[in-house]
């Protein structure tokens, strides 16, 4: 493990670790996703995410909608120069630019219930 995951809160790090495992993608790339859960989890605002690549990356930032309407914020579409900011069309458009595939992960998921113990390597 990284010694800057040291820092964030073990619940944390085995929540981004099993939300990569989960995705198939590599636990030990999970540090990015650690540090903005536990920020995340600090702002308590559950209608949040990010889209994150296979290689650890968080490109953008979302707003979970109720219902239609999940979003990336739009100071991270315009970095990104997305023409869209619904969540389907940037995901679609981030995995075409990246060239790596890309999930959504929403803050309750690496924020909250029970952590699955993932081995480190």
């Amino acid at each position: 493990m990284d010694a800057t995951m040291t820092t964030i809160h073990p619940y944390v790090i085995k929540k981004a670790r099993a939300a990569f495992a989960a995705a198939g993608g590599d636990p030990e790339k999970a540090e990015a996703l650690a540090q903005w859960a536990q920020s995340a989890k600090a702002w308590g605002d559950i209608h949040q995410g990010v889209i994150i690549g296979q290689s650890g990356t968080i490109y953008a930032q979302t707003r979970i909608g109720t219902g239609p309407g999940s979003h990336v914020l739009k100071s991270d579409a315009q970095a990104l120069g997305l023409m869209a900011t619904e969540l389907g069309l940037a995901i679609g458009a981030i995995k075409r630019r990246s060239g790596e595939p890309v999930i959504h992960i929403k803050a309750s998921g690496v924020t909250s219930g029970s952590a699955q113990f993932i081995k480190e390597a």
